[in-house]
């Protein structure tokens, strides 16, 4: 028994096995999808109650979240001002109390100086 196939029975064969398999993938994705919206479907009718309570108070969470978002804004504002405040604060009092440092050891070398030339002094008194 011979038998002959010929290019456009083979291309037809080709083909019907093509769609087959295309048909088969489709068969398994559409069960996968079934059983995802199974899940989902699970899933929603079990925090139906949840859903129920915070779908309406929405519109006013994020509202609140808008408020809010804007006073932390304001108040971190405010702190980066008061720490600027501080900040220059504390730097001026670092700088006057280095002059007044400067000035106190101007002074201490000063009465050393005087007391010096006061101990010179009574020294060359009881010499003489």
């Amino acid at each position: 028994m011979e038998g002959t196939i010929t290019y456009d029975a083979l291309g037809w064969i080709v083909v019907f096995i093509i769609i087959v398999a295309v048909g088969v993938f489709a068969a398994i994705a559409l069960k996968s999808l079934n059983q995802l919206l199974k899940n989902l479907n699970a899933l929603i009718e079990k925090n139906m109650e949840h859903l129920n309570r915070i779908i309406p108070n929405v519109s006013a969470i994020s509202g609140d979240s808008v408020v809010i978002v804007g006073d932390l804004r304001k108040t971190v504002d405010e702190t980066g001002r008061a720490l600027d405040v501080i900040t220059r604060t504390a730097t001026e009092t670092v700088l006057n109390f280095n002059k007044t440092a400067d000035r106190v050891g101007g002074y201490a070398v000063l009465i050393g100086e005087l007391t010096k030339i006061l101990v010179d002094v009574f020294k060359t008194e009881k010499l003489r």
